[in-house]
């Protein structure tokens, strides 16, 4: 009888989970409702907004938590940072230098049971953020906040620099300036509001469907291995104003099997296409990759005696063929011309990005690279080392897989055909290769710069000399005060002329050589417009509509 009832149970529970995917899955055009279905990513274990890092998690993330800022569709399909849960905010910089930011938080903002969204809900989930014994991974968000050291090293939240007035004030203060404060912090669904009541009432207040939210949807079904459907929050202060009536969140990543389930109708939106389909695209001479903010790059060991030489590093950045290594590596990889890849803003007001702005950086054309492998050798021989004569075998370190694999082996025929170094390729795991890092155990890594917010500061901070990320080695009093005085300065245009030299001089004495940057193609389904996305990957959903064609 045992067996039977398992055999049923599990039947049952089938029958279920088919029933719910069926709610993800092909509609009739009869249908009232408009529910759209997306794969953005894997499995999530927890909606914790503080704990989650799961890549494609805060697409859906940010459907469920609303922070003070959000990020919406500027018309061209670019996510863009307006006001959120506050409808407006005074930035104040202060005499001792530090800023404060007094947010006044709409009185319609709602949680999905009705309770009105208060400043002391911000309080508390800032501090939780912060709090050593929250463990986030996402703490770091928080680190421009006055207080932010005090509270990792005693525990004692109430030192972060955050306070509510009333129930619709919540006021901030910041070390300094900071220029992705609003754009990039404020948006974070990891600093979105949370109820004290919820999450200290249950210790499983993250896993469960029952989950209070103060965004523009709430959990309605959550099958962790298979999918996550939220449906629109009736509380939401604009709620008539959002698209979908609800969004099905299939966590599915592989990326054929979602293309085929999308031209089946079984799936409306995909974050990620198969190769193939991305080529075809690619024939189209119009068609763009979307910008991701990664540079894949080549970082030299500084203190090793082959690299403290600048002429080497130089020979060595001059020998790379960019344009060859893009068309190699696939049709989503451009030539890198600078650190700092596109997508990142410039200085707020300026409709330009960073890359933009700043100009190309690195040589990158075809027709000009024969002269500059002449160069390199040139180079060499110069420094003593014609055809890599008097040099040890360098160690060339890279993270093992078959597309880094490809690219490090054709760096590396690269190197020795205009140096005439000898080069050890060396295929580690992530572990072992930061390991490695960590201990200066390389000669040349590849390796990918990246950031977490919108700022170019972000990309050139391994590079200082006194950060604890700088594995390079690399060593310049200028450098260093260029970035000090642009993390100081409280004119933002200032600021980013500031990090424009610092990048500048940073290619000049090759501390580093970028690769690619990096891109990626999505599709949405025909009939269906509204879209946006960041350069992290993010892709946002409550702007989406049916088009005419769509009926």
């Amino acid at each position: 009888m045992k067996i039977v009832r398992k055999t049923a149970a599990l039947l049952l529970g089938a029958a279920m989970l088919l029933s719910l995917l069926a709610g993800c899955g092909k509609r009739e055009d009869t249908t009232e409702d408009f529910i759209l279905s997306a794969a953005v990513c894997g499995p999530l274990e927890t909606l914790d907004p503080a704990m989650n890092t799961g890549a494609g998690a805060e697409s859906v993330l940010s459907t469920l938590f609303e922070g003070l800022m959000r990020l919406r569709d500027d018309g061209t399909g670019k996510a863009v940072a307006v006001t959120g849960i506050a409808k407006d905010y005074i930035e104040e910089k202060n005499y001792d230098d530090t800023v404060t930011y007094t947010f006044t938080l709409r009185s319609a903002a709602r949680w999905s049971d009705g309770t009105r969204v208060k400043a002391e809900d911000f309080v508390y989930a800032w501090q939780r953020l912060v709090d050593p014994a929250t463990d986030s991974p996402n703490a770091s968000l928080l680190r421009m906040v006055t207080g932010y050291e005090k509270v990792r090293e005693s525990g004692d939240v109430t030192q972060l620099g955050v306070k509510a007035k009333g129930e619709s004030t919540f006021i901030v203060t910041l070390d300094e300036p900071c220029a992705y404060f609003l754009t990039s912090v404020c948006t974070a669904p990891a600093t979105a509001p949370l109820r004290r009541d919820q999450v200290e009432g249950s210790e499983n207040w993250a896993g469960l469907s029952t989950l209070v939210t103060n965004g523009p949807y709430t959990v309605e079904t959550w099958v962790k291995s298979a999918q996550l459907k939220v449906c629109r929050s009736g509380e939401y202060y604009e709620s008539k104003l959002v698209g979908p009536d609800a969004v099905c969140f299939r966590f599915e990543t592989d990326a054929q099997a979602n293309y085929d389930s999308l031209l089946a109708g079984e799936l409306d939106y995909t974050a990620k296409l198969p190769y193939a389909v991305v080529e075809e695209l690619a024939e189209n001479e119009d068609w763009q990759p979307a910008p991701l903010a990664e540079t894949a790059c080549v970082i030299y060991n500084h203190l090793t005696d082959t690299f403290s030489d600048q002429r080497l590093r130089q020979a060595f950045d001059l020998a790379i063929d960019r344009a060859s290594l893009a068309a190699q590596l696939g049709v989503t990889e451009t030539e890198a011309s600078g650190c700092v890849p596109y997508g990142i803003s410039d200085s707020p007001g300026n409709e330009k990005d960073f890359r933009t702005a700043g100009g190309a950086l690195c040589a990158v054309d075809a027709e000009g690279y024969a002269q500059r492998a002449a160069e390199a050798a040139r180079l060499m021989a110069a420094a003593g080392h014609y055809q890599g004569a008097g040099l040890p075998t360098l160690r060339f370190l890279f993270v093992e897989d078959t597309q880094t694999r490809a690219a490090a082996l054709s760096l590396l025929n690269m190197w020795k055909s205009a140096t005439g170094a000898a080069i050890e390729p060396v295929g580690v795991s992530a572990e072992e290769f930061d390991a490695a890092l960590g201990v200066g155990d390389f000669d040349l890594a590849l390796t990918t710069l990246t950031a977490r917010c919108d700022d170019a500061m972000a990309y050139l901070l391994p590079f200082r000399g006194t950060s604890e990320n700088n594995v390079s080695g690399y060593r310049n009093d200028t450098f260093d005060l260029l970035l000090g005085v642009a993390e100081s300065t409280g004119d933002l245009t200032a600021r980013a002329a500031f990090l424009h030299d610092a990048e500048a001089m940073l290619l000049e004495d090759s501390a580093v050589s970028p690769l690619c940057f990096s891109g990626t193609a999505y599709r949405l389904r025909d009939g269906l417009a509204g879209v946006s996305h960041d350069c992290f990957g993010h892709s946002y959903f409550t702007a989406v509509t049916r088009t005419e064609a769509a009926g």
